[in-house]
């Protein structure tokens, strides 16, 4: 969080306040959280999920090149802002089919047709149009 310059004041102030604060801690908690929430930092988490999709499932569901997605990754070029909010959006995604799916199960969601989407698999709602 902090190398990737994210709610450096907050985290100051955590590490300032008494853990005896019951009150405070929780507002500075969801503060955080929302701070993390709030700002995409693709550089700091390529590799991660490249490994729960692997390089040509992430690119097609980022809407780019594997030869991009590569450069992102080694930090080569510098992730553009419209990549990076699609980055957030697809890391959220992938949070959250976490508690319920391994890396292959994840991975075989996005091709699944979903009903919710006009029976679209969310790689095609997400990655192809």
């Amino acid at each position: 969080m902090t190398q990737a310059g994210i709610g450096q004041a907050l985290l100051a102030e955590l590490c300032r306040l008494p853990v005896s604060d019951s009150v405070r801690l929780p507002s500075l908690l969801d503060s955080i959280n929302e701070a993390l929430d709030q700002s995409p930092a693709p550089a700091h988490e390529w590799r991660s999920l490249q490994s729960n999709l692997g390089l040509e499932l992430l690119a097609r569901l980022l809407g780019i090149s594997q030869s991009s997605a590569r450069r992102y990754l080694a930090g080569s070029r510098t992730t553009p802002d419209a990549v990076a909010a699609r980055f957030q959006f697809l890391a959220f995604v992938v949070g959250n089919l976490a508690g319920a799916y391994n890396d292959t199960g994840a991975r075989r969601w996005f091709e699944r047709q979903r009903t919710q989407l006009g029976g679209k698999a969310p790689v095609r709602a997400i990655g192809d149009e």
